[in-house]
């Protein structure tokens, strides 16, 4: 299975500064991304799993590693991903595809809960597990290894496989992934796919697996389109009668949940919120997105405010609120989701410029979501009362607003490998060019963009060197 995970963008947009009256909240936007999947397996290849898992079963018997398997009641699953040690994230992963249980094909869709979260293929592919992406920046925290996959039950190593190139984007690779497999002591059998490359345990087959023991690592081996952990279950050791963990009106498989403690089919809440110098970028697949993440501001620094979530539903509200160093609340204000039914996964930013008056200190950022309470804590220092700039901006780009045309001017001559890039406010990439060198001063034409408020980065052999706001009249 691969997949592109449904991705939107909810932004609110009015540049106010942290200080004197607060700002009035009201342009409230919503942008989607595309959603793709694959088989992520062939036919071929899975049935070569279930042969080589059928062959170790039956050598485990024989050696006495494995025992009669047990009424299956016994086992109940917890949850196959844990944030790994060190880490603090509020959340991160969403779901972006359950059991398919409508066997027709193509487009005939349906998951435990009567829904069409689940995709099949018109080769007659309907998809057998449960993907869970990582949120937000994926491939970031697949490099990190900022996420643990673990037993979801007390088992059996029957088979692993491990080695292969886990950095995976167009769903459609043939290679094999990295996985691991792990009988249960009921007899039956769970699929962890996907895996980071050399980050599989050391257990080794025929070794016993603790319930939330280490696993491997989350990543895109195989046929995959991102980071995501594919989990799969079979009722016993024939690897034949495939088991939905979930128990829902629509689960034909079985009707009990596997799940020690079943989360809701919409599982919302708040993944993750920061600051930010610039809005995120995300480069061409598999390269991690540079988070552009800060945590300390000056006079005339920008600042972005932005929310990561999973499973937004029409009409939840998220409450906003900014404190200032002595405590007090500078201002709050609320986003309320109403341009469709779900979004599997989302974002929000706010922007801000720190003026010379600001409150110095700590400030905090607050979000409250169903029920969740998170905070971030950023910085404001101390103006710095010099005639010149400590450290003058490098690039110069005006004017500002603009019609049909901007400048953009550097300290001395344009670099080799340098991008112009410019997005809007909803993360969409509308140019991406390659500056010509040894030059000073570049003229660049907008007329093909709409009247609106675009976000202009350059960028220096991968590296951010200047990003500025700019507004088309």
């Amino acid at each position: 299975m691969s997949y592109k995970h449904s991705i939107f963008l909810l932004i609110l947009f009015s540049n106010f500064n942290l200080h004197g009256q607060a700002p009035d909240f009201e342009a409230r936007t919503f942008y989607p991304y595309s959603v793709e999947h694959a088989q992520c397996l062939s036919v071929e290849k899975r049935n070569e799993i279930k042969t080589t898992l059928r062959e170790n079963i039956e050598s485990l018997k024989k050696s006495g590693h494995i025992s009669a398997a047990q009424h299956r009641s016994i086992v109940s699953l917890e949850w196959p991903l844990r944030l790994a040690e060190g880490f603090t994230d509020i959340g991160f992963h969403g779901i972006s595809a359950f059991v398919d249980h409508n066997s027709n094909f193509p487009a005939s869709l349906e998951d435990y809960n009567c829904g069409t979260r689940t995709f099949d293929s018109s080769s007659g592919f309907n998809h057998s597990g449960t993907d869970i992406f990582l949120w937000p920046f994926g491939w970031s925290m697949m490099e990190e290894g900022r996420v643990d996959v673990v037993s979801a039950a007390d088992g059996i190593v029957i088979g692993k496989l491990d080695g292969n190139y886990d950095g995976n984007c167009s769903g459609q690779d043939t290679t094999s992934w990295n996985a691991i497999y792990i009988r249960h002591d009921d007899g039956s059998v769970a699929w962890y796919g996907h895996l980071k490359t050399n980050s599989l345990t050391t257990a080794p087959i025929g070794g016993v697996i603790q319930q939330g023991e280490y696993l491997g690592k989350v990543g895109s081996s195989g046929a995959s389109s991102g980071p995501h952990l594919h989990f799969e279950v079979y009722e016993d050791e024939v690897l034949m009668n495939l088991i939905d963990p979930f128990a829902g009106n629509c689960n034909n498989l079985n009707t009990i949940s596997s799940w020690a403690d079943q989360k809701p089919y919409y599982d919302s809440g708040i993944n993750r919120i920061s600051t930010h110098h610039a809005l995120p970028f995300f480069p061409s697949c598999p390269m991690p997105e540079i988070k552009n993440e800060e945590n300390n501001f000056c006079d005339g620094d920008q600042v972005f405010f932005l929310v990561f979530l999973r499973d937004l539903l029409f009409g939840q509200t998220i409450y906003h609120q900014l404190i200032k160093p002595d405590g007090t609340t500078f201002t709050n204000w609320e986003t309320t989701y109403q341009a469709g039914d779900h979004l599997a996964a989302s974002w929000y930013f706010e922007y801000a410029v720190i003026p010379e008056d600001a409150d110095i200190g700590p400030w905090k950022y607050r979000v409250d979501f169903l029920g969740t309470t998170a905070f971030h804590t950023f910085n404001v220092c101390a103006p710095v009362d010099i005639d010149e700039p400590i450290d003058p901006e490098p690039v110069h780009i005006f004017p500002n607003p603009t019609s049909d045309f901007i400048n953009i001017e550097f300290p001395d001559f344009v670099p080799e490998n340098t991008q112009l890039l410019i997005y809007g406010v909803d993360g969409k990439m509308e140019r991406n060019q390659i500056l010509d060198a040894n030059q000073s001063l570049l003229n660049v034409n907008l007329t093909s963009l709409s009247s609106g408020i675009y976000m202009i980065s350059i960028v220096e052999n991968g590296q951010i060197k200047a990003t500025k706001r700019i507004i088309k009249i």
